[in-house]
């Protein structure tokens, strides 16, 4: 069973480009997330977050008894992405696009799959574990060993992503599988939002009884001593309950 929480700001922003999504299947324990980010450099991308968001709702639906979730996790995000290209040339627009993060919990594990920076993360006791890794200019110059990981939230490039959802590359689509201990916290966060957060925030949340009150004080709260020019910021927390 999981306890699960959402909150979405548009901050500065003339439009909030983010859309999210949250499907549950209780009675056979299988609960689905998803997080899109509409690029805000390229026109429509709202439009983007909602037409790849409304294709994995669709998807989902038709393969949600699939018993191969990293496979599923693919076709879902390749549907995504057809349908944000579908998007353009139906509206003759520039490329629409969205960076994208799903994440899936079943008795047979928990896995994530992303495209873009929106991330998907783990907190517990011993910390945070970052479940995804940035297809981004930072995040590659981290990899080389060009700057370290204190230093990639002051690089000037980490609003340079590589990978979107509409784009032209093909995608590097990541799926990832681990076990989700009863108590442990799992976000997922537009680049909006895991900006403003730090560790100790992720412990508050794994801490408090109460994750849905917990979670719209604390956003509030960053989102009020952000920047001025706060982007969109979506996050999902989810916690697994003991039996």
């Amino acid at each position: 069973m999981l306890e699960y929480a959402s909150f979405t700001a548009i901050g500065s922003r003339e439009e909030n480009q983010d859309r999210f999504l949250v499907l549950a299947n209780e009675a056979d324990g299988i609960y689905w997330f998803a997080v899109a980010d509409g690029m805000g450099g390229h026109r429509c991308g709202g439009q983007a977050a909602e037409v790849a968001i409304a294709a994995i709702e669709r998807s989902w639906g038709a393969e949600s008894h699939s018993n191969n979730i990293p496979d599923l996790i693919t076709q879902l995000i390749n549907r995504a992405h057809d349908a944000t290209r579908d998007l353009a040339e139906s509206e003759e627009l520039q490329p629409p696009q969205t960076t994208l993060a799903i994440l899936a919990v079943t008795p047979r594990g928990t896995y994530s799959g992303h495209i873009g920076d929106t991330r998907v993360m783990q907190y517990s006791q011993v910390g945070l574990v970052k479940r995804t890794r940035d297809h981004s200019v930072t995040e590659m110059k981290y990899a080389s060993g060009e700057i370290t990981d204190s230093e990639m939230a002051l690089d000037p490039d980490h609003n340079l992503i590589t990978q979107a959802l509409g784009g032209a590359h093909p995608l590097d689509i990541r799926i990832e599988k681990w076990d989700l201990p009863s108590g442990d916290l799992i976000c997922l966060a537009s680049d909006g939002a895991w900006s403003l957060l730090k560790d100790g925030d992720y412990k508050v949340l794994l801490a408090s009884p109460e994750i849905r009150v917990a979670t719209g004080e604390l956003l509030n709260q960053r989102m009020r001593l952000g920047p001025d020019n706060a982007d969109n910021a979506t996050f999902l927390a989810i916690r697994k309950l003991a039996r």
